[in-house]
């Protein structure tokens, strides 16, 4: 019956005239309300206007403005909706209506963000605040409004203060962590999120959040497993699987990495970073044609964006596409000469093709320009190596190895270094070492290789 009545009230306006009483305005606030419980916005925007002709208290009239606003505003006419806040707020008496002055300065907060209207709505959540500090959907509101206006500490305080005044409201938690996020507090984040998750175990959208400030701080397993969680629980959209795939690059399982990627690009072929990543990934897996496949697109789609054509240039010196590679490293640098991590590719390509002292030269520029640029420092030495200038690559060695303190290949390299300066007790040291304390750690290729270093000098 509520619903036939409604319709009626839309269809036959004159109805209200014949069914209320202008003596008697409870039914028309009564109507009002059932028709806005039923989302009828536009029939209940005509009662509150019949109430508006009639001449009654200010306090009803104002009452009246106040819920035709919140009316017109779920109806989307949030200009129209403001102005009825704004007579409501006039005409109501300020004492004794705290209560009210705060719920018409949030609903009107409401509607000007609605119109992209941020300082005014700040400045209508702050007045609701006024009224009633409690207000924890204007603290919330005004929070959220703040970490997009980027004044975090603000938003912090707000948020931090709504999660006080309602404890078990997880949404509320997963923003504060959220801002925490903002912030650069991960670790902050993280425990925002995880209050969430103990209040909502099944909260999708706070393991995600969760998942990210983990892989901020390099724990991708965890973030991994976080990132399954929210799949499981229903998040299933791009964004989750592309962070999903960056987490199993990031423990070395490429295969599943490229898969994940692979993946993505079958949704959207044109996504620059999945094409990044899965040629990445590609040539961690030394599929060096399909990495160039996937580079090259990205290159294209891309429009010489300078990460993606490093990258491209790096599979083509792999592959021995010297001339290609050289022609765009060139055209970054003639673009950006302090493009340190081209010079680097455009050093390694000279070192493929037997150019050693130019390659050292602009090891060296790069260097110059940035002392604790490892892989220059590599790189030098290894072109230094092959020059027959051991104790030169030596130097290079240790200062990587000090930047670099855990990676096995450096203090490999440095061994056969030791060795060809006929340095053979400070070799064999390094080599022993590298089996008896990094055994577990050292991928196999290496360790196959310290063997048989290690036996060749045994034998001689």
């Amino acid at each position: 019956m509520k619903s036939l009545f409604s319709l009626k009230l839309i269809k036959y306006g004159v109805l209200l005239k014949a069914c209320l009483r202008k003596d008697d305005l409870g039914p028309w606030f009564k109507a009002g309300s059932e028709l806005e419980q039923n989302e009828n916005w536009k029939a209940a925007i005509a009662v509150y206007s019949a109430i508006l002709e009639n001449k009654c208290p200010e306090s009803l009239r104002s009452t009246a403005y106040s819920l035709r606003g919140i009316a017109r505003g779920n109806l989307g006419l949030y200009a129209e909706g403001e102005e009825d806040l704004s007579k409501a707020l006039q005409l109501l008496p300020e004492e004794g209506n705290a209560p009210l002055f705060a719920e018409y300065h949030y609903n009107r907060a409401l509607l000007r963000e609605q119109q992209q209207n941020w300082p005014k709505a700040h400045n209508d959540y702050t007045a609701a605040l006024t009224f009633c500090p409690e207000h924890f959907q204007a603290l919330t509101n005004r929070g959220l409004l703040r970490r997009q206006q980027e004044e975090l500490e603000g938003a912090l305080r707000d948020l931090k203060r709504a999660t006080e005044l309602l404890q078990a409201d997880e949404k509320t938690w997963n923003e504060l962590g959220l801002t925490y996020s903002w912030a650069g507090q991960s670790d902050e984040a993280i425990l925002a999120f995880s209050k969430a998750l103990r209040l909502q175990k099944d909260f999708a959208e706070a393991y995600f959040n969760r998942a990210v400030d983990l892989g901020n701080l390099g724990q991708f397993s965890q973030a991994l497993a976080d990132l399954n969680s929210a799949l499981q629980y229903g998040l299933d959209d791009e964004n989750l699987h592309f962070n999903r795939a960056l987490c199993l690059y990031s423990l070395r399982q490429y295969s599943d990495a490229k898969a994940e990627f692979q993946e993505i690009l079958r949704g959207d072929p044109a996504s620059l970073e999945a094409l990044e990543m899965a040629g990445k990934s590609c040539m961690r897996l030394n599929q060096l044609q399909e990495a160039e496949v996937y580079f090259a697109r990205a290159v294209t789609l891309g429009r010489g964006e300078a990460s993606i054509c490093l990258n491209y240039a790096h599979v083509l010196i792999l592959l021995n596409r010297g001339v290609l590679a050289q022609e765009i490293i060139e055209a970054l640098l003639e673009e950006d000469p302090n493009f340190t991590e081209a010079r680097e590719k455009l050093a390694l390509l000279l070192v493929q093709s037997g150019r050693l002292d130019e390659a050292i030269d602009q090891y060296s520029l790069v260097l110059e320009a940035k002392p604790k640029a490892a892989g220059s420092l590599i790189g030098r030495a290894q072109a230094c190596y092959h020059k027959g200038d051991y104790s030169k690559a030596l130097h290079d060695l240790d200062q990587a190895i000090g930047l670099n303190p855990s990676d096995p290949k450096l203090i490999y390299d440095r061994a056969l270094c030791k060795i060809a300066m006929r340095d053979l007790r400070s070799a064999t040291a390094d080599l022993v070492n590298l089996i008896d304390g990094w055994g577990g750690e050292i991928e196999r290729p290496l360790k196959e290789q310290i063997v048989s270093v290690l036996e060749s000098m045994s034998a001689s």
